[in-house]
């Protein structure tokens, strides 16, 4: 185990990601960004985390390596092909720098986690705190237990947000092929979606209240519709709570 404990880490190059490209053959280094020191390699830029307690803050940047912060222990095994990194239980922080185009997976047992800028594949298995989700581009799978799921500027062509207790909310997707899919057991869903956007929808609300946007079929609660050309597949679910889609600046918000 290593322990680091300095977190001012001079952060610069920060960026918004841009278009995903490949990771490099080798691989992304990973890196601590206390003592710049590598202390693994992110093959074909896949890497898992496991985190017991710490909020984790995943951002996109622009330069060749996985940096990492964290103010605990954490240990790096390296027995298969996805390194997997923990973050162990004395750990309250721990903040992840990954450039585009890498393949992050996540556990984040009982913190919160937010993640801005990112391009690339995120899966992310939360607990009982909230996911925030900003500004990304890729693949998306989340599913959490209680927490709330909050995504704003989303471009993709596969997502899948799933929360048993918690509520969903989507603003700013950018959708037109593939297949997105937002459900909640007990919260409410609701779905904002850019004027760009295209695809089939279906909404179902069978305990609560159903809206679609201008134009949807509601029978009884779900609706059904096409907006665009209707290339991509899309699915809002709430089986106790409400479920809504609108175009972008047309859904009331709490």
């Amino acid at each position: 185990y290593q322990r680091a404990s300095y977190m001012g880490t001079d952060v610069t190059q920060v960026i918004q990601a841009g278009p995903t490209a490949a990771p490099p053959a080798s691989g992304f280094p990973i890196v601590d960004q206390r003592t710049h020191k590598g202390v693994g390699t992110a093959s074909r830029g896949r890497i898992a985390v496991r985190s017991e307690r710490a909020r984790v803050e995943v951002t996109g940047w622009n330069r060749s390596e996985v940096g990492f912060e964290t103010d605990g222990r954490y240990s790096i095994e390296h027995d298969s092909e996805l390194p997997l990194f923990r973050s162990e239980e004395d750990a309250t922080r721990l903040a992840l720098f990954v450039p585009a185009g890498t393949e992050l997976e996540l556990v984040a047992k009982e913190g919160e986690t937010i993640v801005s800028g990112m391009t690339g594949t995120l899966t992310i298995h939360g607990g009982d705190r909230n996911v925030a989700v900003s500004r990304f581009d890729g693949r998306l799978d989340i599913t959490a237990e209680a927490g709330n799921l909050a995504v704003v500027d989303l471009k993709t062509e596969s997502a899948d947000l799933r929360t048993k207790g918690g509520a969903v909310s989507v603003s700013g997707l950018a959708f037109s092929r593939g297949r997105a899919s937002f459900e909640s057991v007990s919260g409410n869903v609701s779905v904002d979606v850019a004027p760009s956007s295209s695809f089939r929808y279906q909404i179902h609300a069978p305990k609560g209240a159903c809206s679609g946007p201008a134009g949807a079929t509601v029978p009884e609660r779900s609706a059904s519709g096409t907006i665009g050309a209707g290339v991509g597949a899309l699915s809002l679910r709430s089986q106790e709570g409400n479920a809504a889609l609108a175009t972008s600046g047309a859904l009331e918000r709490d």
